[in-house]
């Protein structure tokens, strides 16, 4: 399943580029607002490469990476980690302004207290059955202590 999800992002994102011309937008969706993710039996599984829109992004904006594709914008200072990620895919919200403590913490620049305010993704998903549910994220952070994350 790994080597075909592979395929996908290197068929969907990296051959379209070379043929048309382009650079890598790699901070662009490799699917569009069409794609729905259904609820089936009370669990939907989403991707987070899988987004269709982002907002909220003029000072950091989230980048897929994988083996083929690692994208260079800004200060990055930490190695890919590809190998370790679901599908050998995943995100990474750059430029990383904060990479160790000793840099400094920035409001609405390297880091927001108040949710939907900076670098937001968009999913579409269609829950079948009422209730609740719960969000589970997989995340890699580097030197971190304490860190907050906003899902919802």
């Amino acid at each position: 399943m790994k080597k075909i999800t592979s395929l996908f992002l290197f068929v969907m994102v990296v051959i379209p580029s070379l043929i048309n011309g382009q650079s890598l937008k790699l901070n662009n969706p490799i699917v569009d607002d069409k794609v729905i993710f259904l609820e089936n039996d009370g669990m939907v599984t989403v991707e987070a490469e899988y987004f269709n829109k982002q907002s909220h992004s003029d000072i950091r904006q989230w980048y897929i990476t994988a083996k083929e594709a690692i994208t260079k914008v800004g200060r990055d200072e930490d190695a890919p980690h590809h190998k370790d990620a679901s599908n050998s895919t995943y995100l990474e919200i750059l430029p990383d302004t904060r990479v160790t403590h000793s840099d400094k913490l920035v409001q609405g620049e390297n880091f927001s207290t108040a949710p939907g305010k900076m670098g937001v993704l968009h999913y579409k998903v269609r829950f079948n059955n009422p209730g609740r549910y719960y969000v589970c994220a997989e995340l890699i952070v580097q030197e971190a202590k304490i860190m907050v994350y906003m899902l919802g």
